[in-house]
């Protein structure tokens, strides 16, 4: 089933600097996300069940700030 965002909540969304927004239903509440959002939350998910079985790697986080600004300007051109 795909259901189609409402335009209010799809603009909701993509204006949201993190790409998610908590939305409450009138029985419950939800998180709708851009797909880049779910693909980050899952690579981080996976690096967090990586690091628990003790499979480690020093961050260069000079080397992932570049990357991302990188990545974010070739999806904004």
């Amino acid at each position: 089933m795909h259901p189609k965002l409402s335009s209010d909540v799809e603009n909701l969304v993509t204006g949201a600097s993190t790409g998610i927004v908590h939305v409450e239903g009138s029985h419950d509440s939800y998180y709708v996300m851009t797909e880049d959002a779910l693909r980050l939350l899952q690579y981080v998910q996976e690096g967090a069940e990586e690091a628990d079985r003790g499979k480690t790697t020093p961050w260069d986080s000079s080397e992932i700030i570049e990357k991302t600004r990188l990545l974010k300007e070739q999806r904004s051109a």
